[in-house]
């Protein structure tokens, strides 16, 4: 498991990845079916970065909501 703080903001999050499918799309647009390699290894490196501090976000998330729902159950007994 990773053991490492990442800064997670929604917005940011979806301000990237809507900047991502647009520069995808631009790119099929314009380029036919030949993709430009190191285009393609861009784009797939900054959606797979995009993807893993969602899901740490996500785990994060997970992690504070159990805790805080335990903190409840611990007050209650």
């Amino acid at each position: 498991m990773k053991n490492h703080q990442v800064s997670f903001q929604p917005n940011g999050l979806l301000r990237d990845l809507q900047t991502l499918l647009a520069e995808a799309e631009a790119m099929l647009a314009h380029s036919g079916t030949k993709h430009p390699n190191e285009a393609v290894d861009s784009m797939r490196a900054r959606l797979v970065a995009a993807r893993d501090r969602f899901a740490d976000a996500c785990a994060r998330a997970g992690r504070k909501a159990f805790a805080g729902a335990l903190s409840v159950l611990r007050e209650d007994r």
